[in-house]
């Protein structure tokens, strides 16, 4: 992760916002503006790539607070879709995200080789 947060710490089109509590790292997210190609109805598209909450300050409103800087910059960007994953069965965040306005949008299938 470390690589990918200094090359877009650095880029227009990504950014890392750390939240604090008391001085100390309390979560992150990472965010990053995909470019689809033109057979897309939307072409640009604001993607929330992680956002993380460290367990002892989970509750406390963190979450929202990263995601509320999240929506702030993407509005600067010019952004006005968002997209993020959430893994299946993992229902408390899927649950804050629909709370946010998020909603299932397709499924994707994998397979081991």
């Amino acid at each position: 992760m470390s690589k990918w947060a200094r090359k877009n710490v650095r880029s227009t089109t990504g950014n890392v916002l750390i939240a604090e509590v008391d001085g100390k790292v309390a979560g992150y997210s990472l965010l990053y503006v995909i470019t689809a190609p033109p057979v897309f109805r939307i072409h640009r598209l604001g993607h929330i790539g992680e956002l993380y909450v460290r367990e002892k300050y989970r509750g406390l409103g963190v979450g929202s607070k990263l995601y509320g800087e999240a929506t702030k910059w993407f509005r600067r960007k010019r952004i006005r879709h968002l997209s993020l994953v959430v893994l299946k069965g993992n229902d408390l965040p899927h649950s804050i995200y629909e709370k946010w306005g998020f909603f299932d949008n397709f499924i994707e299938m994998r397979k081991k080789l």
